[in-house]
């Protein structure tokens, strides 16, 4: 005999699944494409960019266009996209020359401007002797602004201009460059002693940043920091004033040639003839990027942008202190980057 208590929880199990079943039977059917819809458009598979370089006489800036170049073309056949790169180049350095470029490139109406910017001249010093912004470098910045109002994704490459509207920025910080070759010099130097850096005219702001981060690295370590503005003409003259120095920290890639002999040199910005100077044991130290990886990483920054709206994260490389005793293998990479076709 089956207790009556016994069948109330069954009875009510019952009852549950029953009204779950009536209410999943009135669930509307999902819909089906309306008869005659267009089925969404394919994901695009053409891309055109526009790349503005520094100058075609700037090694830095042709490894750079160069490792883009190969990136993008990697990254298409990956892909199996077609992109189309134009790449605008100023024969020779220069802001207003490549305010021109950008121009130019803007008017191709590429989908995103990648762009190397020059400091020609960025800086004045008003009459109250405060730095702020030149007219051309506004300009140059205005008109990347411009590319980007127009529909364009704006990327830079080694320089960044923090007030444009760019999206991304692939290069080093120039603090940490000036904070690195400071560190170097200084340990050269043992500590002590007195240091020149050379800052060049005081007008660009890569090497304003460069000098400041060195000298309070220099300071830090012990050793006494003189910065020196100075013309590329006036090197000589510019050092005439410090004979009891030891050591010369070239903040601007400016010649070696002045530079007297027996003290400790460190450059910012690998150059053919400053890696030179160093395989000779002419120099202590050169502080360079790894030029190639700057190039490449843009690449696929803005394609990963174009192709499928990834937004690039901010890429501050490293800043790479190469010595006599371990850049054979960059001077290798230096060599086979200038001799690659492109750009």
């Amino acid at each position: 005999m089956v207790n009556a208590r016994s069948l109330a929880p069954l009875s009510l199990v019952a009852l549950f699944l029953a009204a779950l079943l009536a209410c999943d039977s009135k669930k509307p059917a999902t819909p089906g494409p309306a008869k005659g819809s267009n089925p969404p458009p394919p994901a695009r598979k053409d891309f055109t960019l526009a790349l503005v370089g520094r100058g075609v006489d700037d090694e830095v800036s042709t490894i750079v266009v160069r490792g883009f170049l190969r990136a993008a073309d990697e990254f298409a056949s990956a892909n199996d996209l077609t992109v189309t790169t134009h790449v605008h180049t100023p024969s020779r350095r220069g802001t207003r020359a490549q305010i021109d470029a950008v121009r130019a490139a803007s008017d191709r109406i590429p989908d995103a401007v990648v762009a190397f910017p020059d400091e020609d001249g960025l800086i004045t010093v008003d009459d109250r002797g405060r730095p702020s912004p030149d007219g051309v470098f506004l300009a140059l910045v205005s008109q990347l602004d411009a590319a980007r109002s127009a529909g364009a994704d704006v990327l830079l490459v080694g320089t960044d201009f923090i007030g444009s509207d760019r999206i991304g920025y692939v290069g080093w910080s120039e603090a940490a460059a000036g904070r690195a070759a400071g560190e170097t010099l200084a340990s050269a130097m043992g500590g002590a002693g007195k240091a020149v850096i050379l800052a060049g005219t005081g007008k660009r702001a890569e090497h304003v940043e460069r000098a400041e981060a060195a000298a309070a690295a220099l300071a830090a370590a012990g050793v006494t920091a003189v910065v020196v503005n100075h013309e590329e003409q006036a090197l000589d003259a510019a050092l005439a004033g410090h004979a009891d120095l030891q050591g010369v920290l070239i903040a601007t890639g400016a010649s070696l040639a002045s530079i007297p002999a027996g003290v400790k040199v460190v450059t910012i910005d690998a150059s053919t003839p400053a890696l030179q100077a160093l395989s000779r044991g002419e120099i202590h130290a050169v502080i360079a990027g790894d030029y190639d990886a700057w190039g490449r990483a843009a690449a696929i920054a803005i394609l990963e942008r174009v192709h499928a709206g990834k937004f690039p994260a901010e890429t501050h490389a490293e800043a790479l202190v190469l010595t006599r005793g371990n850049a054979a293998d960059f001077l290798a990479k230096w060599t086979s980057w200038l001799a690659a076709p492109g750009g």
